[in-house]
């Protein structure tokens, strides 16, 4: 809203006092979004113009007047006629506005969100129904970037008894209809090997993935078809000429994405899909996903210079490893060489991807931080830094990718070398990629250590040298477990936080022709009690790889889980299983208070006070601690505050209390990222001061007692 990326025309309002356009969050031009006064049910409605998974809402009042919305509700639609109220817990959510012009309120949405509409319908408002409004989610899926693209095959297979003609365009028509005769695949003959190729217009295009759906069918030649294929990227129009992306793909009656792995990562203007041997090739389908690079040539600055290594050669989209290729950055020998990036606009950076040169100063990149944050400076110091490690290092001729966890806003990237000797510093290629891309594109980190501890993974069962930590994607050798004839074997991971997962993908094990054909995924929110991934009712059971190294991706239908098993169904071999997972952080803080709040006086000025974790789908990351805040009942002023720095302890008692006073409690539990909200108030009062005294008496046969002295 507030970028001006939704245009004017798509954000209407049941009535305009002023245009609804206006209802962009910090439009300051003029007055906001208002409803006429006669207008008894207001809204303003944003068509998001695809489909978003919507993770929070901001508000502000009327910048030109003390006009505001104090409460409102959510609707979201897929087709702009149907609406559904957005709910939580079971309940309709009437979310808390504003109290002024200027502050905005955001509220993460805990319930999952897909929606191509969204409306926000205030309930109470003070002075006029006002609002300027930001929204905040992630795309459902990436765009396509072959649709429509120009496209080349090695022949073309016609059907005169059909009238129909398998040209190589049918597979970029957005048609994924599997059904030759239907019209919509692209079919090669079978004289001789078979290729297919779409030009993607431009060299340095950043695919990633390569999403193929083929020709389904149960006959075993036209099966036979879908399996083992190379697919490659490269500026050669002769695609087999390309660098090949790692595995050879058999996708079989199943639509999944293909994961090009080349390390380090390339760019390219041609991918190509070829057979290995003399065979009709079918495409019924092809989708291109780029890796949305965002720092590709963009404006970049280092502290020297040195033999011609200038710092825009690591933005040039090109990942050459080799320094005399002239495509590495090189700096004067001093201490703590820097490299950094303007991405020209502030971002929610969640990922630098970072390629390190293959010559014999390799080794000097194996101490460095990442910075990333919007105050400009040389070093980058004043800026947060990337993740929760003190140092990285880059391997020799490879590239790694480094996760901030958090995600960090910021305009500038700096790299910094970390080594207290004067040196060198050279980086070959960086890639820096949003929290904006599409739910499906964004790696959680399972296949980095720096990310995910070892620890984060367990098994049912491992061998010896394929233990469950080694079951991260693109790994050394892989998971399996110790035997074949379970079938409850599984490779659990712990994400640390909840996450809407949005995609899976899977490999074999590197180092041997072991492998799983196919696997079906549990998911927690708590690590104890697990739900079987499903679609329509029925368990889903995915189809796996059909080799060592082919990465092959799925994607899920909304699913939140903090772990995650992936169980093996069939294989080759052995089970094996190396794994990512992709999707955007629910939230970092828990979303509903500590339960079970119950207070006790022990003493005239003690109160003990317990109470339970959150509920499990509320906690959205491993709680850290508690704090009880309590004060004298209706007493205004400050609140006391005690903090338990320790997740597991549900008790905590409160001295130096006035006697027989009664005092309000509240309890909150936070992560590591911050609180979550308070309990509601209980209250209890204090004992009484001095010494208890008991008094019996025998009953009176007439008459009744009146009073009582006590003498002491």
């Amino acid at each position: 809203m507030e970028s001006g990326k939704i245009p004017d025309n798509k954000i209407t309002a049941t009535s305009e006092l002023s245009a609804a356009k206006n209802g962009r969050l910090n439009y300051t031009s003029g007055s906001s979004w208002c409803a006429r006064p006669s207008d008894a049910n207001p809204y303003l409605q944003i068509d998001l113009q695809t489909l978003y998974i919507i993770c929070a809402v901001s508000t502000q009042g009327n910048s030109q007047a003390d006009h505001w919305v104090k409460n409102y509700t959510l609707q979201f639609s897929n087709d702009g006629t149907t609406w559904m109220v957005y709910r939580e817990g079971g309940k309709i959510k009437a979310f808390q506005g504003n109290i002024d012009r200027a502050s905005e309120v955001k509220h993460v949405l805990y319930e999952s969100v897909e929606a191509y509409y969204l409306r926000i319908l205030p309930i109470a408002y003070y002075g006029a129904v006002c609002m300027r409004t930001e929204v905040f989610g992630v795309e459902r899926k990436p765009v396509n970037f072959a649709l429509g693209k120009v496209t080349l095959q090695s022949s073309t297979y016609n059907n005169t008894q059909l009238d129909v003609s398998g040209v190589s365009e049918k597979a970029v028509d957005g048609n994924s209809d599997t059904e030759f005769r239907n019209g919509s695949c692209a079919h090669t003959q079978s004289s001789s090997s078979s290729w297919w190729r779409v030009d993607l217009g431009s060299d340095k295009v950043p695919v990633s993935d390569i999403f193929i759906i083929n020709r389904f069918s149960t006959v075993p030649d036209v099966m036979a078809r879908s399996k083992n294929y190379n697919i490659t990227l490269g500026n050669n129009p002769v695609v087999v000429n390309n660098a090949q992306c790692r595995g050879l793909y058999s996708f079989v009656n199943f639509k999944a994405s293909a994961v090009c792995f080349i390390n380090p990562l390339i760019t390219g203007r041609y991918v190509g899909i070829s057979t290995v041997r003399k065979k009709a090739l079918n495409l019924c389908e092809v989708e291109i996903y780029l890796r949305d690079n965002l720092a590709f040539g963009k404006q970049t600055d280092q502290s020297s210079v040195s033999c011609g290594g200038v710092s825009s050669r690591a933005v040039d989209g090109i990942s050459n490893t080799d320094y005399s290729a002239n495509s590495c950055t090189y700096t004067g020998r001093e201490y703590n060489p820097w490299w950094r990036v303007d991405l020209g606009q502030v971002e929610p950076v969640s990922e630098i991807y970072l390629v390190n040169q293959e010559n014999q100063g390799f080794y000097r990149q194996n101490n460095f931080e990442i910075r990333v944050g919007t105050v400009f400076n040389s070093r980058g110091i004043a800026n947060p830094r990337c993740g929760d490690s003190q140092s990285y290092s880059l391997p020799r001729g490879k590239g790694v990718s480094f996760f901030c966890r958090p995600v960090l806003f910021g305009r500038y990237v700096t790299i910094r070398s970390l080594r207290t000797d004067r040196e060198h510093f050279t980086l070959c290629e960086v890639e820096v990629y949003s929290e904006r891309r599409a739910c499906q594109m964004q790696a959680i980190g399972v296949a980095s250590s720096d990310t995910l501890p070892n620890a984060s993974f367990s098994a049912s069962t491992e061998r010896t040298n394929l233990e469950a930590f080694k079951g991260r994607l693109n790994a050394f050798r892989g998971w399996s477990p110790s035997r074949n004839d379970r079938p409850d074997d599984y490779l659990q991971i712990d994400l640390q936080y909840e996450f809407l997962i949005c995609a899976v993908a899977t490999q074999g094990r590197s180092t041997f022709d072991d492998w799983t054909t196919e696997y079906k995924l549990k998911l927690s929110l708590d690590g104890s009690t697990f739900v079987t991934y499903k679609e329509d009712n029925v368990d889903k059971t995915f189809s796996g790889n059909s080799g060592r190294h082919d990465i092959v991706k799925h994607n899920l239908r909304d699913v939140r889980a903090r772990f995650i098993r992936f169980q093996p169904v069939k294989f080759v071999r052995n089970k094996a299983l190396r794994v990512e997972v992709y999707g955007v952080l629910v939230s970092r803080v828990p979303s509903k208070a500590p339960s079970e709040l119950i207070l006790s006086a022990i003493s005239s000025t003690s109160i003990t006070a317990s109470w339970q974790l959150p509920p499990a789908y509320s906690r959205h990351g491993i709680i850290a601690g508690f704090k009880l805040f309590y004060k004298k009942k209706r007493f205004i002023g400050s609140i006391h505050v005690k903090t338990i720095n320790d997740g597991r302890t549900f008790l905590g008692v409160i001295n130096g209390l006035d006697k027989y006073t009664e005092y309000e409690f509240q309890v909150l539990a936070f992560t590591s990222h911050g609180d979550g909200p308070k309990s509601s108030v209980v209250v209890e009062r204090t004992m009484e001061d001095g010494e208890k005294l008991d008094c019996f008496w025998l009953d009176m046969n007439e008459g009744a007692v009146m009073y009582l002295t006590v003498y002491i």
